[in-house]
């Protein structure tokens, strides 16, 4: 019994988190840290391994996609300053018809997204 007790906890904690985000409109990234510490109490883990846990996760996690996203703002900025973005979507958009406008604008979404990441991974990769 003692070897299914983390698989239902795991479970339990599934159906909390889906029901936090989305009947009580919990912030995702609140309700999965609340999820997280109910869990490691239900099997077990005591307060202080439990703040050093998040707290090692938390930093590690950040630290490496922290400058990413930064960096990826900073990009996405530029582009907007000099009117790269605007010209790219207004192309993109006045070839949409109204029908397929949703595309154009999911292809414009996925332009900046995969253009801008891939320069910040790469220069901070180098």
């Amino acid at each position: 019994m003692e070897n299914i007790m983390p698989v239902l906890w795991v479970i339990v904690a599934i159906v909390l988190l889906l029901f936090m985000t989305v009947k009580m409109k919990v912030h995702s990234m609140i309700a999965l840290l609340l999820i997280a510490i109910f869990v490691a109490f239900m099997e077990g883990m005591d307060s202080v391994s439990l703040v050093k846990t998040i707290t090692k996760g938390a930093g590690s996690t950040l630290g490496g996609v922290g400058l990413i996203i930064v960096l990826g703002a900073a990009l996405g900025q530029l582009m907007t300053d000099c009117g790269a973005s605007k010209k790219i979507a207004d192309t993109i958009v006045a070839h949409c018809g109204a029908r397929t406008l949703r595309w154009g604008v999911m292809f414009v979404g996925i332009i900046f997204g995969i253009s801008m990441f891939f320069e910040v991974g790469y220069c901070q990769g180098s």
